[in-house]
């Protein structure tokens, strides 16, 4: 009699969780049909169980097919190697992402796409010799306004992929410069050429790093970047972005 009630107790509970399921469930997609979340990628209502992107954009998603962001750097600084993620052009969907991630608090969302930028680099021979990943770093003042740097929101999801510490705070940026959107290449090298230095050389000597940030243009920020990093000893830099301009 016993073991019967015991059953019966159990299959009662059983029916009462698939009974709160279905209810929370059907909860949610009431939810979702008043307060749809929005696709990053073309601002399209989300249905139910998907997440940040929706099937058409995740279809057309614009992948880099072929440029090597380490190229732009020949010539210019030494670069190990390099990986973007995505193509950007005016008006794309990257253009959009990146807006968010920048301006809109959209912190999952960066290291959601941080998450696919380390499984590309994870795909690649040399991500094995990774030592540490480094995000560019924004002004104080700036990350204070803004409430967080994108780069390292970028670096956390690449660091769930690599499973590499991250070195925040090894360089900082020491001017607030202004923005570059509307400048020229060599407007936008004046912009950053002397912005960063290096905190503490010792964290990067005999190292591979591998260098994070949103995107790249003509490359002046992530080159004033390097510069700064190549005076700690024997320091092998290779960099990756969620962006390549098109």
């Amino acid at each position: 009699m016993f073991k019967t009630r015991t059953i019966k107790i159990r299959n009662f509970i059983q029916i009462g969780m698939k009974l709160v399921n279905n209810i929370r469930g059907g909860f949610e997609n009431v939810i979702n049909l008043f307060f749809s979340n929005l696709c990053a990628g073309c601002d399209g209502s989300l249905t139910y169980g998907q997440k940040h992107f929706c099937i058409s954009c995740l279809i057309h998603f614009p992948i880099n097919q072929s440029q090597d962001p380490s190229e732009l750097f020949w010539g210019r600084v030494p670069i190990q190697h390099g990986v973007s993620l995505l193509t950007f052009e005016k008006g794309n969907s990257t253009q959009k992402m990146l807006h968010k991630i920048k301006y809109k608090d959209q912190k999952q969302l960066a290291i959601h796409l941080g998450n696919k930028l380390g499984t590309e680099i994870k795909s690649k021979d040399w991500s094995k010799d990774i030592d540490l990943i480094l995000p560019v770093p924004l002004h104080s003042s700036k990350e204070r306004s803004r409430g967080y740097n994108q780069a390292l929101l970028i670096a956390e999801g690449v660091q769930e992929v690599l499973s590499v510490p991250i070195e925040d705070g090894t360089v900082v940026r020491t001017v607030a410069n202004i923005t570059q959107t509307k400048k020229n290449k060599f407007e936008r090298w004046e912009n950053v050429e002397q912005v960063f230095k290096l905190a503490h050389s010792k964290n990067i000597q005999n190292k591979h790093v591998l260098l994070i940030d949103d995107a790249i243009t003509t490359g002046s920020t992530l080159e004033a970047c390097i510069r700064c990093m190549l005076a700690a000893e024997n320091c092998k830099i290779s960099i990756a972005t969620l962006a390549i301009a098109k």
